[in-house]
């Protein structure tokens, strides 16, 4: 009797927790959005875009061209923009460095997440800035 109660609560805690996994869309992959990268020559930008719970995020990485082993500097400025022209939400994405790993030049992980989600055919325009941003 123990054993059935036991597996029944085993059922119950797996089913309640794959409930309640949040389902991820890649937007670039199904056409929702596109990305576009401002050009630079001192880093180079990966970017990955999902829809997840109703919200938009947007991570990526930015890693110097240059082979320095020092950590790239400067912040990411993230502009969503509607099919129609209009800028639908702007962000300065939050900056992570990340631990080094042998043989490769450091890596600063952003990323930023914006309520709602942009309408379909919307462009997330990606720009890398040297300088720290101005607070005003």
């Amino acid at each position: 009797m123990k054993l059935w109660l036991v597996l029944l609560r085993l059922v119950v805690v797996s089913a309640v927790l794959l409930g309640c996994v949040v389902q991820r869309e890649d937007l670039v992959a199904s056409g929702g959005v596109d990305v576009v990268t401002a050009p630079c020559e001192d880093v180079e930008l990966d970017v990955y875009v999902w829809e997840e719970g109703g919200r938009l995020t947007v991570r990526g990485t930015v890693e110097s061209t240059r082979h320095s082993r020092s950590m790239v500097l400067g912040y990411v400025e993230l502009t969503v923009t509607a099919p129609d022209g209009r800028a639908w939400a702007t962000r300065v994405a939050e900056y992570h460095p990340l631990p080094p790993r042998r043989g490769k030049t450091l890596e600063t992980r952003f990323d930023a997440t914006f309520d709602g989600v942009p309408p379909v055919g919307s462009v997330v325009r990606v720009a890398h800035h040297s300088s720290p941003p101005d607070p005003h």
